[in-house]
């Protein structure tokens, strides 16, 4: 009898074909792209995060700073808008018979919020101080009515004891919720039915008698 010949199997060390390599590295590649895919999204959802969280962040600042200034004002301007650049000034005395400081906060077409001083005795004023970025109006009311950026109601208006300054903006980083939009109304403790800058007898929402006009050029 003829002996049957063994039965053909691959060597150990035979290796692989070379369509079996380019199926396996084609899986690879898939495989990689949709872990890459999935890294990138999370990278970006965490840097948006970390930038709407600083800027909302540089939002409070502001108010807080605000609200520890317009606190101790006895005179509050009219605020105005100078090719589309929002701004208010104010008044806070000196105490003991030292001279008064001015402020003065605008938000600028490009987005920032800023605030210069100078004292009343008509000082140059100071360089101005960005503290937010990515600023801009708050959304519109729901009647479609533009809120302001800057809005003040004089000492008796509405029975109003002191004057208030109310401030309405938001992070454009976050417009499309309107998820960083940052309101409130600051009031002046030392201002009165008499204080200047209140009055507007033609109503036209420019102070007749401002404060702080001569340095606080709105440039």
């Amino acid at each position: 009898m003829t002996p049957r010949p063994p039965a053909c199997r691959r060597d150990a060390d035979a290796g692989y074909t070379m369509v079996e390599l380019l199926v396996a590295m084609s899986i690879f590649t898939v495989l990689l792209t949709v872990f890459l895919s999935g890294l990138l999204v999370v990278y970006k959802d965490t840097a948006k995060t970390q930038a709407v969280g600083a800027s909302a962040d540089a939002l409070r600042s502001s108010f807080l700073r605000l609200d520890r200034q317009v606190r101790y004002a006895d005179a509050v301007n009219f605020p105005g808008t100078v090719n589309g650049t929002d701004y208010v000034e104010f008044r806070i005395p000196g105490q003991g018979g030292a001279v008064g400081t001015c402020y003065q906060w605008r938000r600028t077409a490009t987005g920032t919020l800023d605030w210069r001083s100078w004292p009343t005795s008509g000082t140059a004023p100071t360089s101005w101080l960005t503290v937010a970025t990515d600023v801009q109006p708050a959304p519109a009311a729901t009647n479609g009515v533009a809120v302001p950026v800057f809005a003040v109601t004089p000492a008796g208006k509405d029975g109003r004891v002191h004057s208030q300054l109310a401030v309405n903006v938001m992070s454009t980083r976050s417009a499309s919720n309107g998820a960083d939009r940052l309101s409130a109304t600051f009031v002046a403790t030392n201002t009165g039915v008499d204080s200047a800058g209140n009055a507007d007898a033609n109503a036209d929402l420019i102070s007749d008698n401002p404060v702080c006009t001569p340095s606080s050029t709105r440039s």
